[in-house]
């Protein structure tokens, strides 16, 4: 398999596999900028909070029912924006099995994004799996 790089040149399987600026910024369909996940982190917010994979994201506090604070590796700029996603290992579609993954407020944390976990029904409560990413 093999894609045009930025030069006009095709880049095959034999080449370094090393992605250059000039491949993200202006190598693509139209104007605006490629832009990559800053830190993501998958992890189990029930019982004894635990990272199943992250980068970017050094751990996880649990806050109480629902709420985290995902703690960034590194200083990030105050105008990141994220991505949240929040579900049950199982259960039936219901207002207390379906929930969702919110910021309840920005503060422009540069060292940690606070991450809360509700039902449709709007109280708060723990998942298996919840996710987020942060760009900027």
């Amino acid at each position: 398999r093999s894609i045009p790089d930025t030069a006009g040149d095709i880049v095959t399987t034999g080449d370094s596999a090393t992605i250059t600026a000039g491949m993200l910024d202006g190598g693509q369909t139209g104007s605006a900028p490629a832009l990559a996940v800053r830190a993501f982190v998958s992890f189990n917010g029930t019982g004894t909070v635990a990272i199943r994979t992250s980068k970017g994201i050094s751990s996880i506090a649990d806050s109480g029912t629902g709420t985290y604070q995902a703690n960034f590796s590194t200083t990030f700029p105050a105008d990141y924006a994220t991505n949240i996603t929040v579900s049950k290992a199982s259960g039936a579609f219901s207002s207390s099995n379906s929930s969702f993954g919110m910021l309840r407020e920005y503060l422009g944390n540069t060292g940690y994004v606070n991450v809360y976990s509700i039902t449709s029904a709007g109280a708060a409560v723990d998942r298996n799996y919840i996710s987020v990413s942060v760009f900027f």
